[in-house]
């Protein structure tokens, strides 16, 4: 299989691969320049002093941008923009801030979008599963001879199976469309992610400030960023949700 000109081969939720188009190349870069500047923003105006650093708003937009973008978009967005703070503000720990927030984005996007892919590849399963059976009544109904009690049986069979696979389309696409801010998953997802950031910042504390004692004294500062973080990010991606525009920010 070659390479289109139109755009780049990436694999989807089943493992097949596919042409992403330069327009979803174009729109993931926005998307991803939008996140830079909004965790930049967030993180750099609104800032709260605690030991050995500050306590900010940011980490809301990175599981924002995680949860709905993407790892590329969550990723880069979490890493550059925080690192993009700190630089600008507290120079020391712009190479931590990098790693750690990076691998925050990128931890929270890969938790919280595995539901959104095996609800896909349940979907595909289930339009296999009714197309095979489908294939199997018209079979059947092509041996029947017509205007047979039969013929008959078989159309209330079609018929049927026709009105099943509505309902489990309708309920397939009602779970796939569920919001993703009320999957446990996503909780995990941002609590894992705050977590690794306690902890990536504890770890380079002592090794920036050479003991544990000076580095643990931030703890209760980063926890208390992690929670007002959390709670942040449920209240915005309420709103997001309600004005349907998290949809925009979906991956492709």
């Amino acid at each position: 299989m070659q390479r289109g000109k139109q755009g780049k081969f990436h694999k989807n939720p089943q493992g097949t691969r596919t042409v992403k188009s330069t327009a979803d190349q174009i729109r993931t870069l926005t998307l991803t320049a939008m996140g830079i500047a909004a965790v930049f923003l967030a993180t750099r105006i609104i800032q709260f002093p605690i030991p050995l650093g500050y306590a900010h708003l940011g980490n809301a937009v990175i599981f924002l941008f995680a949860v709905y973008a993407g790892p590329f978009a969550g990723g880069a967005a979490a890493g550059l923009g925080s690192a993009l703070a700190d630089l600008t503000s507290f120079p020391a720990w712009t190479l931590p801030t990098l790693i750690i927030k990076t691998l925050m984005g990128l931890l929270v996007a890969w938790i919280a979008q595995q539901s959104q892919r095996e609800g896909n590849t349940q979907k595909t399963y289930n339009k296999v599963e009714q197309s095979s059976q489908s294939i199997a009544v018209q079979d059947n109904q092509g041996i029947a001879a017509p205007g047979s009690k039969s013929t008959m049986l078989q159309a209330d069979q079609s018929s049927t199976l026709e009105a099943n696979q509505q309902f489990v389309e309708q309920k397939s696409v009602k779970k796939a469309g569920r919001s993703i801010l009320r999957r446990p998953r996503t909780f995990i997802a941002v609590f894992l992610g705050a977590s690794e950031m306690v902890l990536g910042y504890f770890a380079a504390g002592v090794l920036l400030y050479g003991g544990v004692t000076a580095s643990a004294a931030q703890i209760p500062g980063l926890v208390l960023e992690a929670v007002i973080g959390i709670a942040l990010f449920y209240a915005l991606s309420e709103a997001l949700e309600k004005a349907v525009l998290t949809r925009l920010m979906r991956r492709v």
